[in-house]
């Protein structure tokens, strides 16, 4: 009989699980972002690339992860889903993150930079997908706004601080504290995954040991976790996976699946794609997209911006990423739980009126002094809250459909259910907007200028606020086919 593992209690506990996969999306998120400030620096003084030459490769190289992430991600979704556990693709991931950050650092050519751009999208893939699909095993949908919430906030906090702590570095110390502080996050990332123990491995724990002292324990003989509604959160995960039996079987009928729609070979192999139908489920990955692209185009063009408007070098450049992080890490858990209590469409559609707004007065900085860069900090934190409020509506959005279809058809997409694969298509949806976002605002600026080229994104999210009002789901659309809705 197996012993009980060290520490088992807390190490399977909600709270150090979710710690865990939060400093894991910050950790994959900061190196993603640790880099920006000092891309055009590093390309031009250490690379050999011509000052004109820069605005492009410095696009490339964003572009790049999004499009190694964007094929990366149904992969990995499709192996988690089919694993026993989240464990071996989450430590995998940790492995293309600290090979890239070796070759970004410590290579002198430009090929060698694509590369580890190209791994840390795998890396992210993973992050996204099992992160995500371990955190849902974990809380379940009920709690899964606030979750999300405080996880955007990780992300951001991620993206946004890892340039300003990066251009610091890099204009004190060169590579050298960049690759310091890079090797020490992923060391504690590394110790963390391999101390979490899942939920259902803790449960499993607990059965046999029970069995093995003679001791029955209600609900583990079979070794099948039951709903954890009502009960300690602790003792198991995958109770947003369970169907239950309190739950009118009608509630679900529009999410039921038939046999005829399974026969092609790539809904056998990637069961989420036969959800696609689904209109709130497209909408929910088309407004991920959507923030994604807004958020490449800030990386894009802020450092040269205000490097242009108020000649900063990169540690300049990086302290103006401040208010967005303050704004972020303070508004995302808050914006979670309005999304908890009052469903997703409030929160979606808001945000996005908000995000419009904040991206037509973006023109309005000028060339000058304190004044002008108060405005700047104070525009970009009011687009930051944006970002984080529908970034967590959406999630939930997607979550919620999701659960719907695998409650009316537990028997088709598994005991673990399509989650991985959920938040791959997620990660997919996020990273083409990652991607969209440089090449928008890296080819329209030349012929328009910045403030033009942020006009043509406000109305873009403006357009996505109303869409958003149609059909994303209000606070009684969990289990329920919501207006706009069709399946497939």
């Amino acid at each position: 009989m197996p012993s009980r593992p060290f520490g088992l209690w807390w190490r399977s506990h909600t709270t150090f699980i979710l710690t865990t996969v939060c400093i894991g999306v910050f950790t994959d998120m900061f190196l993603y972002s640790l880099i920006i400030p000092v891309l055009p620096f590093m390309l031009h003084d250490r690379l050999g690339v011509p000052k004109s030459n820069v605005q492009q490769h410095v696009s490339g190289l964003l572009s790049v992860y999004a499009v190694s992430t964007l094929i990366g991600s149904p992969v990995v979704g499709i192996i988690a889903d089919r694993q026993q556990t989240r464990r071996g693709p989450y430590l995998t991931g940790l492995i293309a993150l600290g090979a890239a950050t070796i070759l970004l650092f410590s290579s002198r050519y430009l090929s060698l930079l694509y590369i580890a751009r190209v791994l840390q999208g795998i890396s992210a893939a993973v992050v996204w997908s099992v992160g995500i699909a371990l955190a849902v095993d974990t809380v379940g949908v009920k709690n899964l706004g606030k979750t999300l919430g405080t996880m955007s906030s990780a992300t951001l906090a991620g993206v946004l601080f890892a340039p300003m702590i990066g251009g610091i570095l890099y204009d004190k110390t060169g590579v050298l504290g960049p690759t310091v502080l890079s090797t020490t996050l992923i060391a504690i990332d590394l110790v963390l995954r391999l101390l979490v123990v899942e939920k259902k491995t803790a449960a499993e724990y607990e059965r046999i040991l029970a069995e093995g002292s003679g001791a029955v324990v209600a609900g583990e003989v079979s070794g099948t976790p039951n709903s954890l509604e009502g009960r300690d959160p602790s003792l198991e995960g995958d109770h947003m996976h369970e169907s239950h039996e309190s739950e009118p079987l009608l509630q679900h009928v529009a999410f039921k699946i038939t046999p005829s729609q399974h026969r092609s070979w790539i809904v056998r192999l990637m069961p989420i794609v036969i959800c696609l139908g689904n209109s709130r489920l497209a909408m929910a990955l088309a407004l991920t997209t959507m923030q994604g692209m807004i958020l490449g185009a800030f990386e894009a063009t802020i450092p040269i911006r205000t490097a242009v408007l108020f000649d900063f070098d990169s540690f300049h450049s990086g302290l103006m990423m401040m208010p967005v992080v303050v704004s972020s890490v303070i508004f995302g858990p808050i914006l979670g739980y309005v999304v908890d209590k009052t469903g997703p469409k409030v929160v979606a559609a808001s945000t996005l009126l908000l995000q419009a707004c904040t991206l037509v007065l973006l023109r309005l900085p000028r060339p000058g002094g304190a004044d002008q860069i108060a405005l700047f900090a104070v525009i970009t934190g009011l687009c930051s809250i944006s970002i984080s409020g529908c970034s967590s509506a959406t999630a939930v959005e997607s979550g919620l459909v999701v659960d719907s279809y695998h409650k009316a058809n537990p028997e088709y997409f598994g005991r673990l259910g399509p989650y991985a694969q959920l938040y791959a298509l997620s990660a997919m949806a996020y990273t083409l907007g990652l991607g969209i976002g440089p090449e928008i605002t890296g080819q329209l600026q030349p012929w328009l200028g910045f403030g033009n080229t942020f006009i043509i994104l406000a109305v873009t999210s403006a357009l996505t606020a109303v869409m958003a009002v149609r059909y994303v789901g209000g606070k009684h659309a969990n289990g329920s086919a919501a207006k706009g809705q069709t399946v497939p």
